[in-house]
């Protein structure tokens, strides 16, 4: 049995905690942003510079830790255009697509359903490591 079984749970308090978890703040996640853009624009520079293939896939591994999964602004539709603007337009994809896709690959990772492991195994040249 827990030590706290029989006593009530201020369940406006948990509410209150996780909504300072939660809090979205525009000026952090500009800066984030900016952030991103000059590490972007040194590992370009880096990549160049090394010219090996190991350092151009460390470049274009930062697409996939950017933001567009979760929410970068309070206001999603402020968010969803400044994430296609910053973040994805620049790699020729939208907010909305690669939400869609980069949720579908999570979900049905390496199947049939996975529109990357589709789009891999359609490649001819292309075999599993």
């Amino acid at each position: 049995m827990c030590g706290w079984a029989g006593k009530k749970i201020d369940r406006r308090a948990i509410a209150s905690k996780i909504s300072e978890f939660t809090l979205i703040s525009n000026g952090k996640a500009a800066w984030a942003i900016l952030r991103q853009w000059l590490v972007i624009a040194a590992c370009i520079a880096a990549a160049i510079w090394i010219h090996h293939w190991t350092a151009y896939l460390l470049a274009a591994i930062i697409m996939h830790d950017d933001r567009p999964l979760s929410p970068v602004f309070f206001n999603r539709s402020l968010g969803n255009v400044v994430s296609d603007l910053y973040c994805v337009f620049p790699v020729g994809f939208t907010t909305n697509l690669y939400r869609k896709q980069h949720i579908a690959h999570h979900r049905f990772t390496n199947t049939n359903d996975d529109p990357y492991w589709v789009t891999m195994a359609a490649d001819p040249d292309w075999t599993w490591p």
